[in-house]
This record gives structure tokens, C-alpha cells and sequence, in this order.
């Protein structure tokens, strides 16, 4: 356990000189322990709980009954009162305890000056980390359920013709829950073409097949993107590898039409030029679709944040 310093707390000892003190002892290669003669978890001071929060939440306390197991086990025995931590729901809660401990079982730390029998800290962080692994699992079964029901909606979609009541009262339940999650939505999924030529090269590319436009193969989707709305085309090229549909791409380009086309377009974007910008009204749905890729869209229109 190396050099070992107490110091008893019997009146109130201000933060700076709590830090001071561990500081020196830090500097003389020794620990400082803190000793109380009582502590109530109920009617704690202020400087009480600098010591409690900064030593892993645990007390040492040094009373009547300590002292006789100290003398009659020939070994010096502190009152531990610590924290436990426990989860309730989502949410990490305390219930305190108390152990009498010999002092050299007692963990101690030269470098961070703590001192403690029940590792506070590393409980709860294992705690906090299985809500948050729990909460990231729900949140991914949740986007990939509201993901397959908007491509579910968008392939089943008539093209070319305008949404009933029963589509539209659908697309405002998808609408109403992208909200919740700060992805804005058009009123309806026919508002422009440029929305629609959006979802359809998106989708297209999720299902390797053309969707939204009576084509064959997805190239010409690509083809039509560029030509008409190449706003999207970078989009587009993102959902195209993260949906690993390059290999089709260049199948399908027999003649290398679009591999030509393809470089140009990525010496325009990466120029900075105006033909291919990418439009980010829908910045918010297109990172949904395929993760990752607002920060690259950012990038091409030179927004990214310094």
C-alpha cells in the first residue's frame, strides 16, 4: 500500500485545501486518507461531500466499535460508508451501506488520492453502459422497423399519380415519428419532383433495382439523376456504396458511359463547382437513409462547422 497519511476531519475543511493537501502528498509519493468520527448519510455537510464524491464515494469513519475490533484483532479496522449503486428503469440510483474492513483490504491510489472498499465508480459505469447498450439497441430495431416502413410506403407508392387519404394518412404517421427524431418531412410525399426523384434514387439504390421510374437497370436511374436532378447525385452516390451497389453499377456500364460521366462529376464536387451541389433541405432524412453521409454532403457544400 506504499506511505499512508490520515488526516481527521473535525471541523469544516474548504475544497482548496482538500486539493492542496492531495497535492502534496501526491508530490511526496503517499496517499492522504480522510477519517471522520461519524458520518449520517442523511445530514451531510457541503465539504463532507467533497471528500465523499472525490474519494469514489466512499467515508471512512474511526468510532468505538472500530477501535475495539482494531485492538483485539491486532489490525487497524475503518467504517466504510459508500454508495451503491443500483438501476431503476432507465435510471442509475444510490442506496447506502456500511461495512467495518480492515484498512489494508481498502483499494488505494497514490496518483488519484482515493481510497475506497466498494469501487463506487466502476459499478456504475457498468451500469450506465448496459442502459446505454440497451437504449442503442432499441434505437437501432426501432430506425431499421421506421426504415423499412417509409421504403415499404415508397414501394408501394403509384407513380406518377397523386396520394390517397388512406397513403397520406399513413405518410403523416411516418412524418409525425422522423419528427420526433428532428428529421423534417414534406406535408405530403408528392410535394416536388425533386423529393420524389430524392426517394426513388435512395431507394433504388437500397434495392438495386430502378423504383419510381420505368427503367430496367439501376445505371439508368443514375443516368437520370444526373441529368435532371443533380442535386441528388451526390446523395445518391453515397446510398450507392453504402448499400454496396458500385459492383452492379459497373455491370450494368457496358459502354463505361457512366464511369466517364462518374469522374467528372466527382472532379466537379470536389472542385467546389456549382453543377452538382448537393440540396440540403433533406439533409436530416438522407442521413436516416445512410448514416454517415451528412458530414460528406457538409463537406461538399464547404459548411462544415470550424
Amino acid at each position: 500500500m506504499g506511505r499512508v497519511a490520515f488526516e481527521v476531519q473535525l471541523s469544516t475543511t474548504f475544497l482548496d485545501v482538500v486539493v492542496a493537501r492531495r497535492a502534496f502528498y501526491r508530490q511526496e509519493q503517499a496517499i492522504l486518507v480522510w477519517v471522520m468520527g461519524n458520518f449520517d448519510p442523511d445530514y451531510r455537510r457541503l465539504t463532507t461531500d467533497d471528500l465523499l464524491f472525490s474519494n469514489n464515494s466512499n467515508i471512512f469513519v474511526v468510532d468505538e466499535e472500530t477501535t475495539s475490533r482494531s485492538v483485539s484483532a491486532g489490525k487497524f479496522h475503518v467504517r466504510c460508508h459508500y454508495r451503491r449503486p443500483f438501476r431503476d428503469g432507465e435510471e442509475l440510483r444510490d442506496a447506502w451501506e456500511s461495512s467495518v474492513v480492515p484498512f489494508d483490504t481498502l483499494t488505494c491510489e497514490t496518483d488519484s488520492q482515493r481510497c475506497w472498499h466498494f469501487d463506487y465508480d466502476g459499478e456504475a459505469g457498468k451500469i450506465r453502459a448496459e442502459v446505454a447498450a440497451e437504449l442503442e439497441e432499441r434505437d437501432r430495431v426501432e430506425t431499421e422497423e421506421l426504415q423499412r416502413e417509409l421504403f415499404s410506403f415508397w414501394l408501394g407508392r403509384k407513380p406518377y399519380t397523386e396520394a390517397d387519404d388512406a397513403a397520406l394518412q399513413q405518410w403523416g404517421d411516418l412524418q409525425r415519428r422522423l419528427a420526433a427524431r428532428g428529421i423534417p418531412m414534406p406535408h405530403t410525399p408528392d410535394t416536388s419532383n425533386s423529393f420524389i426523384a430524392l426517394m426513388n434514387g435512395l431507394s433504388s439504390a437500397r434495392e438495386g433495382r430502378p423504383v419510381g421510374w420505368k427503367f430496367k437497370n439501376l445505371v439508368e436511374v443514375a443516368h437520370k439523376i444526373a441529368d435532371r436532378y443533380p442535386e441528388h447525385i451526390a446523395a445518391f452516390g453515397f446510398a450507392v456504396r453504402f448499400f454496396d451497389r458500385t459492383g452492379m453499377l459497373d455491370q450494368q456500364d457496358r459502354s463505361q458511359k457512366w464511369k466517364r460521366r462518374a469522374a467528372k462529376i466527382a472532379r466537379s464536387l470536389r472542385n467546389g463547382g456549382p453543377d452538382f451541389q448537393p440540396d440540403m433541405e433533406y439533409i436530416g432524412l438522407i442521413g436516416f437513409i445512410v448514416p454517415g453521409s451528412p458530414e460528406k454532403l457538409l463537406a461538399l457544400t464547404k459548411r462544415l462547422p470550424y
